[in-house]
């Protein structure tokens, strides 16, 4: 048997890391990335309001605001392929939308119990909150928002961390 010619070895050049995204792939992700900044940017605006009634209604709207603003920053990134810089953890996109679907679904369910049941914690535990137009535009982009990040995630293929 004959030992390998001295010299570079040409191995096979690799194929491409990522696939460039279809143009519903990108309008879908830029309406997730609004849809998820008008929602914090509503909850960003009520927090104030709620943090004078309890520290802790407050803060929930704060934190709400601010998870939501990171995903919308971090949709916005996939959309634009500007992604590949980021830590292999971010851009774990399959990740990323069940989180954001999780997360806001959670937003979802809990504003449909204070609405019917009343808060469950606090100073108004047992009492019922009234419907208010701020609170229809955060719902109404969240939904919005589960329903583009759903269809991103049974699209295939899903594009893999590099």
């Amino acid at each position: 048997m004959r030992a390998p010619a001295p010299g570079p070895s040409r191995a096979p050049e690799p194929g491409p890391r990522w696939v460039p995204r279809s143009a519903l792939a990108r309008a879908l992700l830029a309406g997730a990335a609004f849809c998820s900044l008008v929602a914090a940017l509503v909850h960003a605006q009520v927090a104030p309001e709620h943090m004078a009634q309890w520290w802790g209604y407050g803060w929930f709207f704060v934190i709400s605001a601010l998870a939501q603003l990171a995903l919308a920053a971090l949709l916005a990134l996939y959309a634009a392929d500007r992604a590949r810089a980021l830590p292999s953890w971010l851009r774990n996109e399959p990740l990323a939308f069940a989180v954001g679907i999780g997360g806001n679904a959670l937003l979802v369910l809990l504003y449909l119990w204070t609405r019917t049941f009343g808060n469950f914690v606090g100073p108004m535990a047992g009492s019922v909150e009234d419907v208010e137009s701020a609170d229809l535009v955060s719902k109404a982009a969240e939904v919005l928002l589960i329903a583009a990040l759903a269809m991103l995630m049974l699209r295939r293929p899903v594009r893999k961390p590099a």
